[in-house]
């Protein structure tokens, strides 16, 4: 049974024909289907986007106290309201405001 393929006599391949054949099989798994993924949560009647928001508020309340442990650790350095409202994006008086009141207990 003879088979298709660019081989010679010899058994050899050419660069140019194995570069071709290449191409050929990169563009046939191209054209394939990506592999069927795992179910969309989504289209779970259990599904509920709340979900998401609730990890992101948490994450957020989060890096809200990183951020004011960093002010002030920031302020026990020296560092004026200013340069750490440059650093925030928001004016030094914002900085100051939001961050320079003592909290009560």
């Amino acid at each position: 049974m003879k088979t298709n393929t660019p081989l010679g006599d010899d058994n050899s391949i050419s660069d140019q024909d194995l570069e071709k054949l290449g191409l050929e099989i990169t563009a046939r798994l191209e054209a394939m289907d990506d592999p069927p993924g795992p179910e969309d949560p989504r289209t779970s009647p259990k599904y509920d986007p709340r979900v998401k928001l609730y990890q992101q508020r948490y994450a957020l309340a989060e890096l809200e106290k990183e951020i004011e442990a960093s002010v002030q650790e920031c302020r026990d350095h020296g560092l004026s309201w200013h340069k750490i409202g440059m650093a925030l994006g928001i004016t030094g008086e914002a900085a100051r405001q939001h961050f320079g009141k003592k909290k009560s207990a």
